[in-house]
């Protein structure tokens, strides 16, 4: 999984998606419908489709803002475009996966060769869950026999 990159240009699309272009000339379509419902202070982007349009890029590349406290970080659309690209796994899915099979945070990194602290990382949301990860989660369902 490549770095991540800092942003380029942007250019809003119907409804609450994004078109990214990074610096490193990839380009993501991003669904922010999910994220923009899960916080309070989005709600003016919700309520108003052309305020969503009005986004731009932050200074250097590093979030997209509509002013005042409304912006998202390159680390969180990333990390979605990732995610929404199906090459990282969303920490839900991990989560769920584990609770499954009834796994605590080390029964988890035992089963996928990972340590502990990074089975918590990625747990927790706090880092981006690589393909690998998810396409192990899945080869260890046979073992686990459910």
């Amino acid at each position: 999984m490549k770095q991540q990159p800092r942003i380029k240009s942007i250019a809003p699309l119907e409804p609450f998606r994004l078109r990214i272009e990074w610096r490193d000339g990839s380009i993501n379509e991003v669904d922010l419908s999910a994220f923009l419902h899960t916080y309070k202070i989005f709600r003016p982007l919700r309520e108003e489709p052309a305020l969503f349009r009005q986004a731009k890029v932050g200074e250097w590349g590093w979030d997209i803002t509509w002013g005042g406290d409304m912006d998202i970080s390159v680390s969180t659309l990333w990390r979605l475009a990732l995610e929404q690209a199906g090459e990282a796994m969303r920490a839900e899915e991990f989560r769920d996966w584990r609770k499954r099979h009834g796994l605590s945070l080390s029964s988890a990194a035992q089963t996928l060769g990972l340590s502990r602290r990074m089975v918590a990382y990625y747990d927790k949301g706090e880092r981006i869950i690589p393909k690998y990860v998810r396409l192990a989660c899945k080869g260890a369902e046979a073992e686990l026999g459910r």
